[in-house]
């Protein structure tokens, strides 16, 4: 909850109250065309975490096949969006996706997909 006028409401309120201060022109240049709701929300899912033990891995579908289960089991799949994820350290001693990747792959990956960095 965030606080506007002295009033505590939801952050998708705030998207509503003032979408260009809270989600900026340019994503609502390049979401809002694209989808009526992206307007009001975020493309993504905004998740902080605190963490003592290891967390799950979590596979999601990509965005044609998360609008074709949302179309064929919206009660089950209940948003046709993809949801791409990163994980940003917010300490020195975190470890996240050790042992996936060799430190040169990732800079390789890096390095082709600047989306990345």
């Amino acid at each position: 909850m965030n606080i506007h006028d002295g009033k505590y409401v939801s952050i998708q309120e705030l998207f509503k109250l003032s979408g260009e201060k809270f989600l900026g022109y340019k994503y609502l240049e390049k979401f809002g065309k694209e989808d009526e709701l992206l307007k009001t929300s975020l493309s993504y899912l905004f998740k902080v975490l605190s963490v003592r033990t290891a967390l799950s891995i979590q596979a999601h579908p990509n965005k044609k096949l998360a609008a074709k289960l949302h179309k064929e089991k919206p009660e089950i799949y209940r948003d046709p969006n993809h949801k791409p994820e990163i994980a940003i350290a917010l300490s020195a001693d975190f470890m996240a996706y050790y042992g996936f990747a060799l430190p040169e792959l990732i800079k390789k990956n890096l390095q082709e997909n600047p989306i990345l960095s």
